[in-house]
């Protein structure tokens, strides 16, 4: 009788924790779970559910030992597999999350956002087709969820399979109208097929549509300035800030076009915002590189400095570089093409590619919007194609493989020549495809190979007060790290101009600036291609709008902070 007793008071204060958790009441379901586990701690609702509470508030570890005791008493409970993969993910532990879900979709094969979480932890490990597949998976169980396609459409583009990508994502918005993410992604995906103008006009369709949704303007004002539309691009911002005027990605994105000539009305109302206390790190690191900018084009140097530094410390903090794992990539690059004459290599390709490499804010997007006016050659853009097509070689194979070569670049040209059929030449300019120069030279050794160099210290300073906000940059938030990663580069191409002679191009994109012609035409001598003096134009990929800032030295805070040798 005691026992059933106390069976029923569990009941009711699961019940009584379920319904708060539901309305949103975090703590006091928290409260009311643990109060379950102190009289019952192998409870495994109640492990599960606290579980829940904890990730939700943002504690990812924590979640995990929770619902790991859920899931030790209730082993063939798949609910319980699959929020243990999702806590596993949130934490950091991608691969794990991924054994989850598999014993998660082994007791349910239907479980449908078990599928979907997995392809998002194979994403996080780089398994770009396996995340494909678990997507595609996860939609055959549940077709009509827009999430699905939404995830499928981001693991595509990724892919480089941008044609795929803007399919999903138009399935995503035909099921939600108004998703504004999937919006987004879509315009950035015609974007990057050279097709803005388009990507505006949904823009325009999506926030007449819904003009009272900030995202659907932020979109439409991407789209706008890479149609070339600085202006009309600011007022696109500017409505999404009427909207919500704690849209601190709009406020940075407005920075990049709107030049300041003084301390105005817009600064103060970002330091406003900068200064309240609830507002999330996320939010004040867009906030600060907006400042950044404004003081250092009104000319107070000093507090541009400290604004930047302070943007990159939120990002760090959320997503720190490890330099022994970079130093220890550079050596297995080093070791790996140590004496590449003694390596295979695969036939010339038709069409071979042209890539233009180099760090973040070397001039390449310059040097391939004026090149891309060339008729023989098709702009990409920063595709990741052929680092993904990397990584899945070294992660199955090896150079020595027999035709693994061939696989490489038959599966980088597939993706090539989607967006440029032969006989046109796709021009890549993805700037981490430094690190797959080896790479290139074997499985494609008629591309070729531009490498955008600039002043180091300027260089350096470019790259720290650009915000990145996706993964693959994270050298870039911490001077120390900048510096060190800056070292391990100019190593690098070192390397790769020592082992390969010849096969590489460096290209000072600010004399191509000053004075064209004589290098453009080194370049076309270079690609192979017949001179054409529409790529003499100068090309402009982040116009702004406003006076210039006038001349100063701007690089006085960083001298010091900054070594480089």
């Amino acid at each position: 009788m005691v026992a059933q007793f106390r069976s029923s008071r569990l009941d009711e204060s699961m019940r009584r924790g379920l319904a708060v958790h539901q309305a949103g009441r975090l703590a006091e379901a928290e409260a009311i779970y643990r109060g379950v586990l102190k009289r019952q701690p192998r409870h495994p609702a109640a492990n599960h559910l606290l579980g829940l509470v904890l990730l939700q508030r943002g504690d990812a570890e924590a979640a995990v030992r929770s619902i790991a005791l859920a899931v030790a008493a209730r082993g063939d409970e798949a609910q319980y597999h699959g929020n243990l993969g999702v806590a596993l993910d949130a934490a950091g532990r991608p691969a794990e999350a991924v054994a989850s879900f598999d014993r998660a979709i082994a007791l349910s094969p239907g479980f449908a956002e078990a599928w979907s979480n997995r392809g998002k932890a194979l994403r996080q490990l780089g398994r770009l087709e396996d995340a494909v597949d678990s997507y595609r998976a996860a939609l055959a169980r549940k077709p009509g969820e827009a999430g699905f396609y939404f995830n499928l459409a981001n693991a595509l583009a990724d892919l480089g399979d941008l044609s795929a990508a803007e399919t999903a994502y138009r399935e995503a918005l035909a099921l939600r109208p108004c998703y504004p993410t999937a919006l987004s992604g879509l315009c950035r995906t015609l974007e990057a097929q050279d097709r803005a103008t388009e990507a505006v006009s949904i823009g325009e369709q999506a926030a007449a549509r819904y003009p009272r949704e900030p995202e659907h303007h932020r979109s439409l004002g991407r789209a706008l300035l890479a149609a070339g539309r600085p202006a009309d691009a600011v007022a696109s911002y500017r409505r999404a800030l009427g909207l919500d005027a704690t849209d601190a990605e709009a406020w940075r994105l407005m920075s990049l076009i709107q030049r300041r000539s003084s301390h105005d009305a817009d600064i103060e109302a970002m330091e406003r915002l900068l200064a309240r206390p609830d507002l999330a790190d996320a939010q004040r690191a867009h906030l600060h590189f907006a400042l950044g900018k404004g003081f250092d084009e009104f000319g107070d140097v000093a507090a541009s400095f400290d604004h930047y530094r302070a943007g990159n410390e939120l990002l760090h903090r959320a997503a720190p570089f490890r330099v022994a794992a970079a130093q220890g990539e550079v050596e297995s690059l080093l070791a790996l093409f140590a004496a590449p004459a003694s390596l295979p290599r695969a036939a010339p390709s038709e069409a071979p590619p042209v890539f233009i490499v180099g760090l973040p804010r070397a001039g390449k997007s310059s040097l391939e919007g004026m090149l891309g006016r060339h008729p023989a050659l098709r702009r990409g853009g920063e595709l990741p194609l052929l680092g993904h097509a990397v990584a899945r070689l070294r992660r199955e194979a090896g150079l020595a493989e027999p035709g693994a070569l061939e696989a490489l670049a038959a599966g980088y040209l597939a993706g090539a020549r989607r967006l440029a059929p032969p006989p046109l030449r796709l021009l890549d300019s993805m700037p981490l495809n430094l690190m797959q120069i080896g790479f290139i030279r074997l499985a494609l050794p008629n591309a070729v190979i531009l490498h955008c160099v600039r002043d180091p210290l300027e260089h350096a300073v470019a790259i720290y007060q650009k915000y990145f906000g996706r993964p693959g940059y994270e050298f870039s938030t911490d001077l120390d790290d900048l510096a060190a990663y800056y070292r391990l580069y100019r190593r690098l191409m070192a390397h790769w101009h020592a082992v390969f002679p010849g096969a590489i191009l460096d290209v000072d994109v600010a004399a191509l600036r000053r004075a064209p012609e004589e290098p453009m035409r080194a370049i076309f001598d270079f690609c192979g291609l017949d001179w054409d003096p529409a790529c003499l134009a100068p090309f402009d990929p982040e116009p702004e709008i406003g006076e210039a800032p006038p001349p100063a030295d701007r690089l006085v805070p960083y001298r010091e902070a900054l070594s480089l040798r």
